[in-house]
């Protein structure tokens, strides 16, 4: 399972940058007040990791399967992970 956190780490991360391009375009159009921008980040923050546990918990579980390379491969191209883990290998089935 080892394999699979660069993958789960740079899906956290595209929510977490999404957030701050949405949050920051949220305060320049003045959607947001700028003296929101902590709290609303935080709940945003939030927000995705509740969306994501339940999913990462199961690509966690699922990345113990030998058959699991192949959908390793499609959680990357959905996410458009450009991630080369050498690790990742060991899953595919000769």
């Amino acid at each position: 399972t080892l394999s699979i956190e660069p993958v789960i780490k740079d899906m956290r991360l595209q929510a977490k940058d999404a957030i701050q391009k949405e949050l920051n375009r949220a305060i320049k159009k003045k959607f947001v007040p700028i003296e929101y921008q902590e709290n609303m980040q935080k709940m945003a923050e939030q927000m995705f990791n509740r969306f994501l546990h339940n999913a990462t918990q199961n690509i966690r579980h699922c990345s113990s399967e030998s058959s699991s390379y192949k959908r390793i491969e499609v959680i990357k191209k959905i996410f458009d992970i450009k991630s080369d883990d050498k690790s990742v290998k060991k899953y595919i089935k000769n």
